[in-house]
């Protein structure tokens, strides 16, 4: 199956540019990029709970409002160890 893109011109025109400077076309310049950011996707590691959350696009409101939940436990994560 295949679709159709609408691009303005001039992004037309730069990515034509860019294709032909890779020895590609333009549909598989973008091929390409797409196949890039999933693998880029799957590798990325997190430092932070806060940089995780950034990345799904929360903002310092949402990710404050998330850091002020309480966390409860949950008894079914507790092994004879910890009682």
């Amino acid at each position: 199956m295949a679709q159709t893109v609408t691009l303005p011109d001039a992004v037309y025109q730069t990515l034509e540019r860019l294709a032909k400077a890779q020895g590609q076309t333009p549909e598989d310049l973008i091929a390409a990029w797409v196949n890039e950011q999933e693998q880029t996707r799957e590798r990325r590691t997190f430092h932070s709970d806060e940089e995780f959350m950034r990345a799904l696009g929360m903002d310092d409101d949402d990710i404050a409002w998330v850091e002020a939940q309480p966390i409860e436990a949950d008894p079914s994560e507790y092994t004879d160890a910890d009682v």
